[in-house]
């Protein structure tokens, strides 16, 4: 048992440093292509209501220099209709953007599934083409949500559309004690 505890570890420990070496490279030549673009930053993204989804489900993103891309929504969501479980628990996506000009962009995100007991379920590839405002604070894409169970058998796809406000720098609020009436 011991073995295996550090065996395994071992593994996770390789892994963390293959990961830092990834995310401090990033891909070849891509700090050329998307370091300049309007798209780089974080944004609240709503989406638009699609089979599963709220209308308005928030979502946050980030589009980092290296063409590497971080999604995070809403952690516990209602399985879609026909599942034979009643909630799915999403891991935050990763993936990767492109620019296709100055103010567009195209993208792929991957999130894991997870049904109310723990059991992996597959995933949900997010994939869409964005477009950003003329003033750059805003953006609103179109994508197509692929679900696939463990083995890569797609069991869905279904479009949705987004819309989205760049997160500017805030000051810091001040702290106390509110005024008396």
């Amino acid at each position: 048992m011991r073995r295996l505890q550090v065996g395994m570890l071992a593994i996770i420990g390789m892994l963390v440093l293959a990961g830092m070496s990834l995310v401090s490279s990033g891909p070849v030549g891509a700090d050329e292509m998307t370091s300049d673009h309007s798209v780089v930053g974080s944004w609240r993204l709503m989406a638009g209501g699609a089979a599963g989804t709220p209308a308005g489900d928030p979502t946050l993103a980030t589009f980092a220099p290296d063409g590497s891309l971080i999604l995070s929504g809403r952690a516990v969501r209602p399985a879609l209709p026909g599942m034979p479980f009643k909630f799915v628990h999403f891991s935050t996506g990763h993936g990767s953007w492109e620019p296709t000009d100055e103010r567009s962009a195209t993208f792929t995100i991957v999130h894991l599934r997870s049904d109310e007991s723990g059991t992996f379920r597959g995933t949900v590839t997010v994939s869409g083409t964005l477009e950003l405002s003329d003033d750059g604070q805003s953006i609103s894409g179109v994508e197509t949500f692929t679900v696939a169970d463990p083995t890569g058998k797609v069991l869905s796809a279904f479009p949705d559309a987004f819309e989205g406000t760049q997160i500017l720098l805030e000051p810091m609020a001040e702290v106390g004690t509110p005024a008396a009436d």
